[in-house]
């Protein structure tokens, strides 16, 4: 076992059997060609997001308090977006990691949790801090309720340039009123990320898939056979096969693009944007059977919020906020400076002090 899950097995969490993901992670819904798809808990008709989908169900559901999720992409964000849950990403460093992740060029993977509140989330780092501590990182400590006043970014124009949904803009508008009104400072902010940094995370994800395709026999187990591999998970390999020539610029740009993520809190503290550019999708949209080009412009334009605070390191949070018309969830997403998990605690909490997460478990309008 790796020495994140002692240190979170040692919390007093147990095994109850492993939830469902998306094959290797690669995609941001459970979509198996030839299983059931994870469906959302408020519709099954959507998606329940990924790649922590089991997860998310789980204790959307009230199966389970809170479950482990890891975000390479926006895994633990994703699915707490779309289940109407808390997802923190940690700041890199913040917990220790597995020796493949240490061989990363860009290491990408945060680990941590998917909660129903606030409270639950900073109990978890709290206590996991006390386990391992990075002393080149501030502290989190104890985080009960809502901090100082803060400068507010907020944005939500995609780094992809495709269109965000108008009834997510108008969930991230009416937080930034909601933050406004309660004494922080909230102003529009320019996306300083561009449409390169996007190819750029495909070519390393496919990299990745690469690397699961050929070393599959030595690295996961005796019995592999990459021609059961998804089909996503074929053609991301040959996408880098065919790109290898752009391959150590696109390394080298996402390596960079830790100084271009701290540039944002030059003139702020958080930045809030959307989590995904829509409510959760439908299942189908992304279909891992689908044509390459398809699925990747799907998953492009979908899920183009996120990755940044992956390749740059930094910490990010998703917490429940609106709902849109067809009854699912909407989140609001901060980003926070390297190593300041506490004050996207704080900010989470005063949210849901302010404004109670709807939950599957509350009764309906009008019920006894």
């Amino acid at each position: 076992t790796s020495d994140f899950l002692q240190d979170y097995l040692s919390l007093g969490f147990n095994y109850l059997g492993k939830s469902r993901l998306p094959e290797f992670g690669f995609s941001c819904s459970t979509e198996p060609p030839n299983d059931p798809p994870v469906p959302n808990p408020w519709d099954p008709a959507f998606s329940a997001g990924g790649s922590s989908s089991g997860s998310g169900v789980c204790v959307a559901a009230g199966v389970l308090p809170m479950a482990h999720g890891n975000d390479g992409g926006g895994s633990i964000r994703i699915p707490a977006a779309c289940c109407g849950l808390v997802g923190l990403k940690p700041t890199r460093g913040r917990h220790r990691v597995s020796p493949d992740a240490k061989l990363m060029p860009v290491n990408i993977i945060g680990e941590g949790v998917l909660s129903r509140s606030v409270r639950d989330t900073a109990a978890f780092w709290e206590h996991m801090e006390k386990r391992y501590r990075n002393p080149s990182l501030p502290e989190i400590g104890r985080v009960e309720g809502p901090g100082r006043r803060l400068r507010i970014g907020l944005i939500t124009r995609s780094p992809t340039g495709d269109p965000t949904s108008p009834e997510v803009v108008d969930s991230i508008q009416a937080c930034g009123r909601l933050l406004a009104s309660l004494g922080h400072e909230v102003e529009q902010q320019e996306m300083k990320v561009t449409a390169q940094f996007g190819e750029d995370f495909i070519l390393y994800y496919s990299m990745l898939a690469w690397f699961v395709t050929h070393v599959g026999t030595n690295a996961l187990a005796e019995e592999w056979d990459p021609a059961r591999l998804e089909p996503l998970t074929r053609d991301l390999a040959r996408n880098f096969v065919r790109n290898l020539h752009r391959a150590p610029a696109a390394t080298w740009r996402l390596r960079r693009s830790e100084r271009l993520y701290a540039s944002f809190f030059d003139d702020c503290d958080v930045v809030l944007t959307p989590c995904l550019s829509g409510p959760p999708s439908q299942l189908g949209f992304l279909d891992p059977s689908l044509a390459f080009e398809e699925i990747m412009s799907n998953l492009s334009s979908y899920a183009n919020f996120t990755p940044l605070a992956n390749a740059a390191g930094g910490p990010a949070i998703s917490v429940p906020f609106g709902m849109s018309r067809g009854g699912l969830p909407i989140a609001s997403h901060f980003f926070g400076r390297h190593g300041d998990e506490r004050t996207l605690l704080e900010l989470a909490f005063e949210i849901e002090a302010a404004k109670p997460f709807a939950r599957l478990q509350d009764e309906p309008a009008g019920a006894t």
